[in-house]
């Protein structure tokens, strides 16, 4: 349960990642013995691993603290979340979940934060089957490359490690890793592939950390409702009955909101493995009962018994406040008893007096103002002990947790000295022995995480800390031999931590925040006996109209509130005491009086208004009593730091006899401010009654010339109008009043500088959006070229996503206002072996093009007629972060001057998601990475006509997820189909909103590229694809004349066999995808067409060879330029995403003049892919020369009936000597008969060589056309 809920975004998660990352082994760090990765397997898969649940539900849902803690179970709402596989490395993330699950709902706002993402995804329309058949092979898949893997499969009974690294092989996920198939060539058990660690414990602990989301819990959370139940403990006290019955509860009475509030929180603590100290908690303790931290509150202990000395009552305790969520903890010393007595009020013009009492013979009175006047003291030391300390963490690296607490106590110490000799005189006025500081002051420190726990130091991110200082052992004025208990004091404060403040130590404090601190310091209450008689005595007195207007007194006439009569009304039958009191307590109305005071700045009571003055009371402290005869210097109307408060001061002096101000008199501690403050906030109630008395009270002062300063006689100091707003207004108002009448208005419990504080340490992502950017730009300066800036649009894509299209258009609708300089840059061009490092590669390419448009502009700016403008058309995998950084690196080495003024990022509808036949819609690498917020300032959709509704829905709240600040132009097709100004923008990337979130969310970004462009990588802004993961782009340069239907069904089909045909190849060369459909006319001949070439191909070399080029890989995109046989004067242009192929005519064919160029290209990217197989698959769409040569015949290949027609053929051959021929057989001169003829060997001879001799001159030419074949494909490096 919490008291306000805080909302967790894909933000607070990334910081949380960034965590876990950190325990893997860095690729650049060699002998790195942390895991490569770290796997976490959700739900039954993993058999409910404890650490598994805990870290998805740390990342995904936002739990943190001790919500990790114990057994973990993710909720129903969220059960989809068991589903989910992650992979965490170093440099990238793989996940497998369902896109179109509920879980979708919380994973996809939180993985669209991350960067480097590899998506493997169902959803619900898959069978079970089939949806558990994905999940195996997206685990085999994402553990490639992946050689030591931490997995978190349990601790021990003390917390440690399980060793047994078998264990995991029981997990169902785990076990499918033998099965055959999936994206791993890996063969056997999974444990026979990679080396397994336990890491439960390094997550755990990771986890206990405090981050960002879990500060922004303590602030948000736990300290509202810490605060709401310390609250109904103070109620308690202000709202007592009676002081009799108020002193009258014990400690567990009287504290029995905080500690129910920590009991009930403590009572899972076993069941988590945490334990409670005996220091720790919540508690209400009693006087001489202080001196013992470890002492619990008691149901018999009362302020009677819990004394120094037997039968004198205590009266100051300790007050222990707890959150047993997250540790935020508070001590403050409270005091039963004001240690004042206030005056009684006589007539001085009677003749004869009352005898003199003294108002400190209460046996405990001196002990009591001793305390107070201590604990006054203490808090001015601890303030300064827990800056220096916080200041020693933030700023002190090597130094340890003692030795801060030693430096701190030293100057917390030294400082009290200085203000009790200059000040208070409280150390020299009670005569404590010289080292009695050093003796009885005790500083304590304790480093808590995220759960409330105490680590052995502060972190270098997120620190909470907790410190209290005490004055233990004071000695009894009366007696130095009797303890009176202690004072204490305790604050948390959180900051960050060592290394995160990078300005001068001395302003390390502005980046704290007291979490604790809208705690009162200070609280005294009226005690019985006395002190309350005294007040009712005096309070009886103002009853009598004669005594308010006798010397002693000067009130005036009484002056009843608004909801009051005049009058009050008494029941004729009720004349007694109580009646009086009655009356009384209805001429009061509430009030509010503010105080230069750090230590009370705000009294609240109620108050009763005369014409000559008031009187204030309140059951913290004796009445004040103000009478401007007796009592007011001046008033002053002052105007505060808001408009809608004004501010009434009272310029106070001293009483000629008792030398005090009312309010030095009437308050506790020791008071020198002269001036008290009344706030007028507009529109309250309290407003309406100082507004009414204040007219009478003008012509009290100015019957008693008391000046009255307004706001007009003040202004007179400056020049100008009133000063109204700001500083100037409240120039004359303390520092703490100020920070008073914050609260006042704004009624929060941090205003000010702990505002500001706040949000630097949580700051609200927003970037407004700018409708009236600005897109012009002057005429350039011909003579003085140093003055020039040139601005830089840059338009980035993947393959496939219209860039060099939209950039062209951008040029040309505005070529009327800019010079554009544009460059091309398609970094599937590079050479193949610097594609896979393509961030860096990328980078340099981008900066030498660059460089070289820049050395362009300066060449011919001074014949430019308009201002020169850079434009940046880049496809290919690349980070934002790349190119932006090679700008900038540009800008500091080039001769001219420039900057960025937009970075366009253009993504095609129709190329988003990775070719799958269950269209499960994972995203193409870098698709969304290249949307990042605060580097990409504009995103431009295009082709949102080809897909469906739900899709583009889809796609739209994805791209509002990861970049919700950037302005977002949709696109039927890729024609601008209304006005471009917001692409025109000049200086959007370098305005004030996008600077501040790249200096919160990538801090020294600029810096990092500063040396070379492996930096930003080294520093986790960019991230190069893992070799395994890295897309290849393989360029061919091809001749027109290729066969249509050839190419339909190689490319198109066989080559990205789920791409969808779009409309625009529907209307130049329409394809069915099944011929078995009812087709008419044109269609059919098409179908047949398409037919006919799958089954002349059968099994032949284009099917095999797409089988054997991707082995179960992808072709991701085919682009590029063809020309058909049919029509070798049309030059089409092609491109498939892997899910939608679209061809089309060439732009510059449409006006039927053109002409096919001799040669053309095609790029074809993907995973995996064989350049020398997909060579021979394009050169199977060319109509082939006769594929199967004659081979040259030998004896053994006559037939006999081909030797029988060779026979035939020689039958009229004259014979040999010896041999007869009888008209069907031979017959030799022996007498043997032979079928043919004694020559037929000579005969056949003659056969085959005239044979062989035609058959060679026809295999020479089909060899010659063959090899002429082979250059109508080559592939260019």
């Amino acid at each position: 349960m919490r008291w306000k809920e805080v909302e967790y975004n894909g933000s607070d998660s990334v910081e949380r990642l960034q965590r876990l990352q950190a325990l893997c082994a860095s690729a650049s760090a060699e002998n790195d013995r942390r895991p490569d990765g770290l796997l976490v397997v959700g739900g039954v898969d993993s058999f409910h691993s404890q650490a598994s649940q805990a870290v998805l539900k740390y990342l995904f849902l936002g739990s943190s603290g001790q919500e990790l803690l114990g057994e973990q179970v993710i909720s129903h709402e969220h059960e989809r979340l068991e589903d989910v596989v992650l992979l965490i490395s170093r440099q990238r993330i793989a996940v497998f979940y369902s896109s179109e699950s509920e879980a979708a709902v919380k994973i996809l706002p939180v993985i669209s934060k991350w960067r480097h993402v590899a998506e493997y995804t169902v959803h619900d329309g898959m069978e079970p089957d089939e949806q558990e058949e994905r999940k195996m092979c997206a685990f085999k898949s994402m553990m490639t490359g992946i050689h030591r893997v931490g997995i978190p499969f349990g601790l021990n009974s003390e917390g440690e490690n399980l060793v047994d690294v078998m264990l995991p092989e029981k997990w169902p996920l785990i076990q499918s890793y033998g099965l055959e198939g999936g994206g791993s060539t890996a063969k056997g058990f999974f444990t026979m592939n990679h080396q397994v660690v336990n890491v439960s414990a390094e997550l755990m602990r990771a986890m206990a950390q405090l981050d960002g989301f879990s500060a922004k819990r303590v602030v948000l959370e736990s300290e509202p409702f810490l605060a709401h139940h310390f609250d109904e403990f103070l109620l308690k006290l202000d709202h007592a009955e009676s002081p009799e019955a108020r002193n009258a509860k014990s400690e567990s009475d009287l504290g029995e909101d905080l500690l129910s509030f920590y009991e009930f929180g403590t009572m899972q603590f076993p069941a988590r493995g945490l334990t409670t100290l005996p220091t720790r908690g919540s508690r209400v303790l009693y006087g001489a009962r202080t001196s013992s931290l470890t002492v619990k509150s008691s149901s018999s202990a009362f302020l009677a018994n819990s004394g120094a000395v037997q039968g004198i009552a205590a009266t100051h305790m300790l007050v222990q406040a707890e959150d047993p969520f997250t540790g935020v903890r508070l001590a403050r010393t409270y005091f039963l008893s004001s240690s004042k007595v206030c005056r009684k009020i006589v007539d001085e013009d009677a003749l004869v007096h009352p005898p003199a009492e003294d108002s400190a013979s209460a046996n405990n009175a001196k002990d009591t103002q001793r305390l107070i006047e201590l604990y006054a003291l203490l808090l001015q030391g601890f303030k300064a002990s827990a800056a220096k300390l916080v200041q020693e963490c933030m700023t002190s690296g090597e130094a340890s947790l003692e030795q801060c607490i030693a430096t701190a106590r030293a100057a917390g110490i030294q400082l009290m000295i200085e203000m009790s000799r200059t000040q208070s005189q409280v150390l020299e006025s009670s005569a404590f022995p010289a080292k009695f500081l050093s003796d009885q002051l005790r500083l304590t420190a304790e480093v808590l995480d995220s759960r409330g726990q105490p680590v052995q130091s502060a972190a270098q991110d997120w620190c909470l800390l907790y410190c209290s200082m005490a004055l233990a052992n004071i000695p009894s004025a009366a007696d130095s031999t009797v303890s009176l208990g202690s004072l204490r004091v305790g604050d948390t404060f959180l900051f960050r931590g060592y290394g995160a403040v990078t300005n001068a130590p001395e302003d390390a404090l502005d980046h704290v925040l007291t979490v604790t601190k809208p705690f009162a310091y200070f609280r005294s209450w009226i005690q019985n006996g006395e002190e309350a008689d005294a007040i009712q005595v005096l309070m009886r007195s103002l009853q009598s109209e004669f005594m308010l207007q006798s010397r002693s007194v000067r009130l005036g006439k009484a002056l009843a509130p608004l909801d009051v009569d005049s009058e009050p009304k008494i029941d004729a039958d009720d004349e007694s005491e109580g009646a009086v009191a009655r009356a009384e307590f209805l001429a009061f109305s509430k009030a509010t009086l503010v105080l230069d005071s750090e230590v009370l700045p705000v009294l609240s009571g109620s108050w009763r208004v005369f014409t000559e003055g008031f009187v204030f009371r309140s059951p913290h402290m004796n009445p004040i009593l103000v009478s401007f005869q007796r009592n007011v210097e001046s008033l002053q109307i002052l105007p505060s730091q808001h408009e809608e408060l004004v501010l009434l001061k009272m310029d106070l002096k001293k009483d000629e006899r008792s030398h005090l101000t009312p309010l030095s008199e009437a308050l506790p501690f020791a008071f020198r401010s002269r001036s008290l403050y009344i706030p007028l906030l507009s529109g309250s109630r309290f407003q309406e009654d100082v507004l009414r008395v204040l007219t009478v009270w003008k012509a009290t002062a100015a019957t008693l010339n008391i000046p009255i300063y307004r706001p007009s006689d003040l202004s007179e100091k400056f020049e100008g109008d009133t000063p109204r707003d700001g500083e100037l207004a409240s120039f004359d108002i303390p520092v703490c009043v100020k920070a008073t009448c914050d609260l006042l208005v704004q009624k929060r419990h941090f205003v000010g500088q702990d505002a500001h504080t706040i949000g630097a340490f949580f700051p609200k992502d927003f970037i407004p959006k700018d409708p009236n950017a600005s897109t012009t730009l002057s005429k350039p300066n011909a003579v003085n070229l140093s003055k020039l800036c040139v601005p830089v649009t840059v338009l980035l894509g993947i393959p496939g996503s219209d860039v060099m299209t939209i950039s062209r258009s951008i040029c040309a609708i505005s070529a009327s206002s800019f010079e554009w300089i544009h460059v091309e840059i398609d970094l599937r061009d590079m050479e193949a072996s610097k594609q896979p490092c393509m961030e860096a590669s990328g980078c340099l390419e981008v900066s030498s093009r660059l460089k070289k448009a820049l050395d362009r502009v300066q060449a011919t700016a001074q014949s430019m007629r308009l201002h020169p403008r850079v434009m940046l058309a880049i496809v290919g995998y690349v980070d934002p972060i790349t190119v932006a950084s090679a700008i900038k690196r540009t800008s500091r080495e080039a001769s001219i001057q420039s900057k960025i003024s937009a970075i366009i990022t253009c993504v095609s509808a129709t190329s988003v998601y990775l070719p799958d036949p269950m269209t499960t819609q994972a995203p193409f690498p870098k698709v969304f990475d290249q949307m990042i917020a605060g580097f990409a300032t504009h995103l431009v959709l295009t082709n949102s006509a080809d897909v469906t509704s739900p899709l583009l829905q889809r796609l739209r709240f994805r791209m509002d997820q990861v970049n919700s600040f950037a302005d977002v132009l949709v696109l039927s097709h890729d024609v601008f189909e209304g006005p471009l100004t917001p692409l025109l923008a000049v200086d959007r990337f370098e305005s004030a909103y996008y600077k501040q979130y790249r200096d919160v969310h990538f801090c020294d970004w600029e810096n990092a590229t500063a040396t070379s462009s492996e930096a930003l990588s080294s520093f986790g802004f960019v991230a190069e694809l893992e070799a395994e993961y890295s897309p290849v782009t393989f360029r061919f340069e091809i001749v027109s004349g290729m066969d249509r239907s050839k190419f339909a069904y190689l490319v198109t089909k066989a080559l990205t066999p789920f791409a969808t045909m779009t409309n625009s190849m529907d209307k130049i060369y329409p394809i069915e995808a099944s011929p078995s459909k009812t087709s008419k006319g044109i269609r059919i001949a098409q179908s047949i067409a398409v037919e006919k070439v799958r089954q002349a191909s059968g099994a032949s070399t284009p099917l095999s060879t797409v089988e054997l080029a991707f082995s179960g890989r992808s072709c991701w995109c085919v682009e590029g330029r063809v020309a058909f046989e049919d029509d070798p004067s049309s030059v089409y242009d092609y491109r498939s995403s892997g899910t939608f192929a679209r061809l089309w005519l060439a732009s510059d064919q449409q006006d039927g003049q053109g002409k096919a160029p001799p040669s053309l290209e095609l790029k074809i990217t993907g995973q995996g892919l064989d350049a020398g197989k997909l060579r021979e698959l394009l050169l199977n769409c060319y109509a082939h020369a006769e594929m199967s040569p004659h081979q040259v015949r030998s004896k053994a290949s006559i037939s006999l009936e081909e030797k029988r027609e060779i026979q035939r053929q020689h039958a009229m051959e004259p014979l040999p000597d010896g041999y007869l021929f009888d008209g069907s057989t031979y017959v030799d001169f022996f007498g043997g008969r032979y079928e043919f003829h004694p020559n037929i060997a000579r005969f056949i001879d003659d056969h085959i060589a005239a044979a062989n001799d035609d058959r060679k001159a026809t295999n020479l030419k089909a060899t010659e056309e063959r090899e002429s074949q082979q250059a109508f494909v080559r592939q260019l490096l």
